[in-house]
């Protein structure tokens, strides 16, 4: 966690709280990740690195986070996560793309985690989406949900554990 940077780690707390709610008993069978743009700050890092060596030299470590599936590759090793892993990056869409293909894969019923998450950077995220410069605070965001799938043709995807004084109405 410690060599982490800002998208895995954010998606690692969000698995983490929404595992909080699965029983001992159950297992979650798959993770379906959404993320507009993928790690920026590695894919900045990187970049810089390789620019700044005359793109002799950069970071190993880097160069992994920029793998847009690495921050749900991290909750699959964390969470010991064996059924599917599979990210979606199709910009403001992504977290939609993530909950068809929860539903499309099936899972036989089993719980699995579908969630988007990206992070703002200073350098890259106006270049992307310039929208962001609207914003007063730029800020990262994300969440993630813990289904399961129904036996019900469509997209039926329903909270797979609700927990106890959680706040939900």
């Amino acid at each position: 966690v410690r060599r982490m940077k800002r998208l895995a780690r954010m998606t690692v707390g969000l698995a983490s709280r929404a595992m909080a709610y699965l029983p001992a008993d159950a297992a979650v069978h798959g993770i379906f990740m959404g993320t507009g743009w993928g790690a920026l700050s590695e894919t900045h890092d990187f970049l810089d690195k390789l620019y700044a060596s005359n793109e002799f030299f950069t970071s190993p470590i880097d160069f992994v986070g920029t793998v847009h599936n690495a921050p749900a590759g991290q909750v699959a090793i964390r969470e010991k996560i064996e059924g599917p892993n599979v990210t979606m990056t199709g910009g403001d869409a992504s977290f939609e793309q993530a909950l068809l293909a929860a539903d499309h894969l099936g899972c036989d019923g089993r719980p699995v985690l579908v969630g988007g998450a990206d992070e703002h950077h200073p350098r890259f995220s106006a270049l992307f989406d310039p929208s962001t410069l609207m914003d007063d605070t730029p800020s990262d965001g994300g969440g993630m949900l813990l289904v399961q799938a129904d036996d019900q043709p469509g997209l039926t995807l329903t909270p797979a554990f609700m927990g106890v004084n959680d706040g939900v109405d």
